[in-house]
């Protein structure tokens, strides 16, 4: 009699709904972090602070940015892959260079260690002159590269500048004389000495002399024309669609996270990245295009970018050391 008093009395308890379940917590219930493989200052945590904070606003919850500079972004990478699949560890960065392209033997693989969420931003590189070269434009450089194969240099201050290069002498089928520099800064100043007669680099690194006139945009490595050179062809436009030289930046999460979480910040992103002041910020101190896309299409946004740039390091038979 006792155990069917006491079952009743459940079952009477759970009919009015007065039996406790516990509530499930939406995301997030505590702080995010946006680890940034790079150090404070620089492009990447300018974009991940203002990520950070439209994040928060909406959110309702601390985003915290921490930098973990190191191994051309390596250590952060690693550091985010062994975080908790919980969505509150995030990796706001490319994932183009964490392949064998650019790393002998890499700790990291986009798609093994990591939940893509978003495309974030487009940073196209463009084909750049200086003003003492007699070509006007992309076609008139490449006929002035055919008529003096061996004499014209191209600058270098890292592997994807040198590989753009490399890729776009196969591609045009010209002869140029590859000349390295340690730094952006560096190959910029060989440019405008002639010293060097094109680079691919980012935009905005040459946004100053493109307005003077010392620097001569020949065309923009990617599908559609940049904000900040609206008048300057694609590579697309003038004929050759393979060549498609970019920076990016996405967000990542560590393998595992659960899917609701992915849609979740997927969309928040979506609606920050739409954001006027949003899109302004990233072109104005950073040249670069904010970009929204589903987590599958980023993905396969990378497996592109990686195939191109794995094409571009065989044309230059090119291994990382």
């Amino acid at each position: 009699m006792v155990k069917a008093s006491g079952l009743a009395g459940v079952l009477v308890a759970t009919a009015l709904g007065l039996v406790a379940v516990p509530a499930r917590a939406e995301y997030p219930e505590k702080p995010i972090t946006l680890v940034v493989g790079f150090a404070a200052g620089g492009v990447s945590d300018i974009l991940a602070r203002t990520l950070a904070d439209k994040m928060q606003q909406r959110m309702g919850q601390t985003v915290i940015v921490d930098n973990r500079p190191g191994a051309a972004g390596v250590i952060a990478a690693s550091f985010v892959a062994k975080a908790a699949p919980d969505g509150y560890t995030l990796f706001p960065q490319g994932g183009s260079t964490f392949s064998e392209t650019f790393i002998k033997d890499p700790p990291i693989n986009m798609f093994r260690d990591f939940e893509p969420v978003t495309l974030v931003s487009i940073f196209p590189m463009a084909l750049l002159t200086n003003d003492q070269v007699p070509a006007r434009d992309l076609k008139e450089f490449i006929d002035y590269a055919k008529k003096n194969p061996g004499k014209l240099n191209y600058g270098s201050s890292g592997s994807n500048n040198l590989l753009a290069v490399e890729m776009f002498k196969k591609i045009a089928g010209i002869d140029l004389t590859q000349i390295s520099y340690k730094g952006n800064s560096d190959s910029a100043r060989a440019l405008l000495a002639n010293e060097v007669q094109l680079l691919v680099d980012p935009i905005l690194a040459h946004l100053g002399n493109l307005k003077e006139g010392k620097v001569r945009p020949l065309a923009v490595a990617a599908e559609t024309r940049s904000p900040i050179l609206p008048n300057v062809p694609t590579t697309v436009e003038l004929g050759y669609p393979g060549f498609l030289a970019n920076a990016n930046t996405g967000m990542w999460a560590p393998k595992g996270t659960p899917k609701a979480i992915i849609e979740k910040l997927n969309r928040e992103l979506g609606v920050i990245l739409a954001m006027p002041d949003v899109k302004e910020k990233f072109m104005t101190l950073a040249g670069a295009a904010t970009s929204h896309s589903t987590p599958e299409a980023f993905a396969e946004f990378i497996r592109k970018d990686q195939a191109f740039w794995a094409e571009a390091a065989k044309a230059a038979n090119y291994r990382p050391e």
